[in-house]
């Protein structure tokens, strides 16, 4: 070759390198500019901006900036970048692929926003289907690429949500990703991506790659996810609203698109949610979750199976309430309903755990141990006229063996504490399908008073107090009935209930034992090994209407319509009557027949029942008669005793055995055989009373005979015999120095000389024998058991004109000096002198074993009312304000205007309205506001502690009943000769009352 063609070939060398240089530096990124502005002008008529652009021809280095693609409103960005950088490798011709050394993508921007017709902005770009030439919609095998680099930094993700009723927006920023050694064939592909959202939390994702077949393994770690995004995004699609709550995971996955189903396999250590809180649509109370743990989670797509390991759910408080219009739970997340989705399917019977979608198994999931710990529940019923709010706190709460579809039993155990005061523990075992149960319950001590709203609703009792400790296990088992059963022991303990009108004790105990019970619903029965009451009371109260305390207390609306038809009763009869009100020929008061039971024999409850013994214990029953004036008061004290083998089986037989005492020194003893489930199936019972103070019958006396009983004795032995409806009873009645006292006019009595018949009824020692036979059928509605003690008068008339008796002279002595007891105004105490002279007495009358003491009643009103009066106003004012007795208040006079104040506000349920102390003229001292506010006060106060004639008659007997008590003490005068009587006013003793005893 010349030097002149050299020349030449060189220069042509340089020439084209020169236009090649031109081409690339000058011609790529014009031509670039050119096609994209172009291409989205013509295509999608938006104008796109891009910065500076740059390509090396020589080293195959592409750069270009600032693209910003607009939306389609054409102001807002839609897609753009600040740096886009490609490092294109010639390896290319020899790998056979293509190939970059590097790609960088700086700060690369995306906005996403489903419009509210549903469609993405994306989509925009994407030509429609029709528009492309059909040679490019067939698919192409994945050309072979090699990227040494790719880095994407500090991006930013605009998504929007304008589908939605209240549009949601977030960002995603910054994120930034990185490829490494990426081939489109084989694995090993690593990668990295990260990201950061105020809302949406902190977003990590790293692992390797491959592209034929599609497979990667990695990890994700999302941190700081806050729910309320979840919440705003999802909408509807939750069953709550999450109003709070923080969400931290991470897990491990191995994914891969060979095989069928493709394989994926998730594998979570932890995922925690931390102050989570949730309502329900419709409410505003939400339910709190100060933290829940979900453990070792493994999700196997392929085995459609779910394994949560652990679930640990802790410090919730789930308030929920009752209403008429059901069950509110404001939190609840729906979690029953959906795992019940996950793991069944409308498969046909006998198609077995296959789904509807062909036959591959139904999910599986499974939670091996679920617990709760510091679960509280605001409970309360709503539909109550006066709801009392309960919290129970769950304590901790243990589920194992939770799976769905269920795999067997599931274990629980749980501990609950009322805030009323007791703890519930529960454990054993739950199998859902078919719903069956076997727990072992025990609860100690479950404070019983938040049940009282439940009883104003129908009831006039009060529960102030009471316990219920049982300790057994509870079975059940179906739906359609439901078979349940118990089994183990009860006890209420410190029972106090209350007459709401009367404010007075109902039914109190101190414990009741329950032991050996055994409850089945299937068949229905109930066995009861053992019950026993220790100090049980009863207060029985005959109403003047003539309905009880009972009635009146558990159904009021049926007492009142009761007490209704007994007045309208009453009235017919004393119009029918004409006032002539005498007895019939059995003895009793005449009284119109009853309508006829047409009820008939007692069957055989639904419910069977047998109890082996019952056991009381020092009990107590107080019975009051307000039908009669004055009122008749009774009580049964220190009652002991069993019943044995009670049953609700007509033909079962109990044996009992009952001791008392009637006012506290006439002994009752009352034993037999009956079936106190079924009484008017049998009963044979003998009862005997004795030493009863027949000054307690005087309501009774004054109403139907017409005088009252000074004194006497009452000893009865009864028999009564109920068989097949028929009984036959008999009464021997003996009383011991009956003596009347003041002749007392009364419509109802008999108009008979009744002392004169008492007189000669009375053998040598002052002791009247009746015997009393009675008999019928408790069916006849003419069949009518008066009181026994009206009986032995009706029976003492009968034997006035058939067999005398003689009189009895009555003695008495003693000396003058012991004749008499002095007591202060309005006390009962006995002071030394008292003391002395009683101890003297008692053994005076000790020696004279005939002699008998009559104790009378002794009060003087002029003295003891006042006194009385006194003592209540100061005890009242004692125990005012907090109810804490305190006598400041007699040198306080600031202490004693604030103890009225109070004693107004109890009266009034209203603090007072006092006027202020006038302004004094001039010249005059100016009033103590504390006096003048006292002036106010006091005297409408105090008027209500007057003392009337109950009060000093209460106050007499109590003075007679402390006398006898003294003597009664130890070693001394026995209690058949000791009479308390009503007898003449009390005597003046100076600033005292005087006691004149008799002896007889």
């Amino acid at each position: 070759m010349t030097r002149k063609t050299a020349l030449f070939a060189a220069a042509g060398v340089i020439a084209a390198l020169a236009l090649y240089a031109m081409a690339g530096f000058v011609g790529v990124p014009r031509l670039v500019r050119s096609q994209v502005t172009e291409l989205f002008a013509r295509d999608h008529d938006r104008v796109v901006t891009l910065g500076e652009v740059r390509f090396n021809p020589f080293t195959f280095e592409f750069e270009a900036r600032e693209l910003a693609i607009p939306d389609a409103d054409g102001s807002t960005r839609m897609i753009g970048f600040e740096r886009f950088y490609v490092d294109f490798e010639l390896s290319s011709l020899w790998h056979r692929a293509w190939t970059f050394r590097q790609i960088d993508v700086d700060r690369p921007y995306l906005r996403v926003v489903q419009r509210a017709g549903g469609r993405l902005n994306l989509m925009d770009l994407v030509p429609d289907r029709d528009e492309v030439p059909e040679q490019e919609q067939e698919p192409g095998s994945i050309p072979a690429l090699w990227i040494g680099e790719l880095d994407v930094l500090e991006g930013s993700i605009d998504v929007v949500d304008q589908a939605r009723a209240e549009p949601f927006a977030t960002t995603l920023a910054p994120f930034t990703f990185a490829l490494d050694e990426f081939r489109t064939s084989g694995s090993g592909n690593a990668f990295a991506f990260r990201a950061g959202s105020d809302r949406a939390g902190e977003l990590s994702l790293e692992g390797e790659f491959g592209v034929e077949p599609l497979t990667s393994k990695g990890s994700l770690r999302l941190a700081g996810l806050q729910a309320t995004a979840i919440s705003e995004y999802v909408g509807d699609l939750l069953p709550v609203t999450l109003q709070g709550g923080v969400i931290d995971l991470g897990f491990t996955y191995d994914f891969s698109l060979t095989g069928e189903p493709y394989h994926l396999v998730l594998d979570m250590p932890n995922l925690s949610v931390r102050e989570l809180a949730t309502v329900a649509n419709g409410y505003d109370v939400p339910w709190q979750f100060a933290a829940i743990d979900l453990r070792d989670t493994r999700v196997d797509l392929a085995a459609r199976s779910v394994l949560v390991t652990a679930v640990e759910v802790q410090g919730v408080t789930a308030p929920v309430w009752l209403d008429d219009a059901g069950f509110h739970a404001p939190g609840a997340l729906g979690i029953g309903a959906a795992a019940a989705e996950v793991g069944s399917s409308p498969a046909t019977p006998g198609s077995g755990a296959t789904d509807t979608a062909g036959d591959s198994p139904a999910w599986t999931v499974s939670v091996p141990a679920i617990s709760f710990r510091n679960l509280r529940v605001p409970l309360e019923d709503r539909t109550l006229a006066r709801p009392s709010p309960l919290e129970l706190v769950v304590n901790s709460a243990d589920i194992g063996g939770f799976a769905v579809p269920s795999a067997g039993p599931l274990k629980l155990q749980a501990t609950v504490t009322s805030g009323a005061g007791g703890q519930v523990s529960a454990s054993g075992e739950v199998t859902l399908e078919p719903l069956t149960a076997a727990l072992d319950l025990q609860l100690q001590e479950l404070n019983l008073t938040p049940v009282q709203p439940y009883l104003d609703g129908g009831t006039d009792l009060l529960l102030e107090s009471g316990a219920l400790s049982t300790q057994g296990r509870v079975e059940l088992s179906g739906t359609d009935p439901l078979e349940l059963s118990f089994a183990g022991d009860l006890e209420v303990t410190d029972l106090r209930t209350r007459d709401r009108p009367l404010k007075e004790d109902f039914v109190t105990w101190k414990s009741l034992e329950v032991n050996g019970l055994r409850y089945t619903s299937e068949p229905s029965r109930l066995d009861i090994r053992e019950v026993v009451a220790h100090r049980p009371y009863m207060r029985l109260i005959l109403a003047e209407s003539g309905v009880t305390n009972i009635e009146s207390v558990l159904d009021p609306e049926a007492a009142a319509a009761k007490a209704a038809a007994i007045a309208a009763e009453r009235a017919a009869g004393d119009k029918g009557r004409k006032g002539d009100d005498k007895p019939g020929d059995d003895g009793e008061p005449r009284e119109d027949a009853a309508p006829p039971d047409q009820t008939g024999a007692p069957g055989a409850p639904a419910l069977a029942i047998a109890i082996g013994n019952t056991r009381i214990v020092d009990g107590n029953i107080n019975f009051a008669d307000y039908t009669i004036v004055p009122n008749f008061r009774i009580a049964m004290e220190e009652l002991t005793g069993f019943i044995k083998g009670s049953s609700s089986d007509p033909a079962a037989r109990s044996t009992l055995q009952l001791d008392g005492q009637v006012d506290r020194y006439a002994p009752v003893h009352i034993a037999g055989q009956l079936n106190l489930l079924a009484p008017m199936a049998y009963i044979d019972i003998e009862a005997f009373f004795r030493n009863i103070d027949l000054t307690s019958f005087n309501p009774y006396s004054t109403k139907f005979i017409g005088y009252q009983i000074a004194k006497g004795k009452l000893f009865i032995d009864t028999r009564y015999k109920v068989e097949d409806n028929r009984l036959e009873a008999t009464h021997k009645v003996r009383l011991d120095q009956l003596e009347f006292g003041e002749k007392i006019d009364s419509p109802d009595a008999i108009g008979l000389p009744i002392k004169l018949a008492v007189a000669l009824l009375k053998d040598s020692k002052g002791v009247i024998d009746l015997e009393l036979p009675v008999s019928g059928s408790v069916d006849d509605p003419q069949f009518r058991l008066g009181p026994i003690i009206w009986k032995a008068f009706v029976g003492l008339l009968t034997k006035i004109v058939t067999a005398p008796f003689a009189l009895l002279g009555n003695l008495f002595g003693g000396g003058e000096d012991l004749s008499y007891i002095d007591f202060a105004a309005g006390s009962t105490t006995l002071d030394t002198a008292a003391l002395d002279k009683i101890a003297a007495l008692r053994k005076a009358v000790a020696e004279r074993p005939t002699l008998k003491l009559q104790i009378p009643w002794a009060a003087l009103p002029a003295a003891d009312g006042p006194a009385l009066e006194n003592a209540r106003w100061a005890a009242a004012v004692s125990a005012a304000d907090d109810g804490t007795p305190s006598e400041a208040w007699k040198t306080d006079r600031a202490d004693y205007l604030r103890r009225l104040r109070a004693l107004y506000e109890q009266a009034n349920g209203r603090k007072p309205d006092l006027q202020k102390p006038p302004k004094p003229a001039e010249g005059e001292q100016k009033p103590d506001p504390i006096e003048f506010f006292i002036g106010q006060l006091e005297p409408g106060l105090r008027a209500g502690y007057a003392v009337g004639a109950a009060e000093i008659d209460a106050l007499a007997q109590a003075r007679a009943v402390a006398v006898r008590d003294a003597l009664l003490g130890e070693d001394g005068v026995a209690a058949e000769r000791v009479f308390v009587a009503r007898g003449e006013a009390a005597a003046a003793a100076g600033d005292g009352v005087r006691m004149t005893l008799a002896l007889e």
